[in-house]
């Protein structure tokens, strides 16, 4: 990451592993983005009093999302309690065929998945 429009003012890595589709909360205290085992992942980050990326959150497996390195496919909810994505489905021709997935409540899943 790097502060705009001032780029030379700093840099910082997110991922080691690599990532695209970088998407912002809505609140500005998490950056969304896929990383390379096709996961979208949660990065908490401060600001104050220096920028730092607090953790890394694997939320759940993009695999089957329509999922684009360079163009956001997804968006978050203003609440960030859910995402908008396109699922891609074959229809057995050629061509591939589109539709919107709502996720919704997934810290509610993802915070029962760590009580196992």
């Amino acid at each position: 990451m790097r502060p705009f429009p001032e780029t030379s003012g700093g840099r910082w890595q997110v991922s080691t592993g690599g990532g695209s589709e970088p998407v912002w909360s809505p609140d500005g205290r998490e950056r969304f983005f896929i990383d390379g085992a096709t996961r979208l992942v949660a990065a908490e980050v401060r600001t104050s009093p220096a920028f730092e990326v607090v953790r890394l959150q694997p939320l759940f497996d993009a695999v089957g999302f329509a999922v684009d390195p360079f163009h956001q496919s997804y968006s978050v909810t203003p609440d960030r309690h859910s995402f908008l994505f396109e699922r891609q489905r074959s229809s057995g021709r050629a061509s591939t065929s589109v539709r919107a997935v709502l996720v919704e409540n997934w810290f509610d899943d993802l915070r029962a998945r760590v009580k196992r």
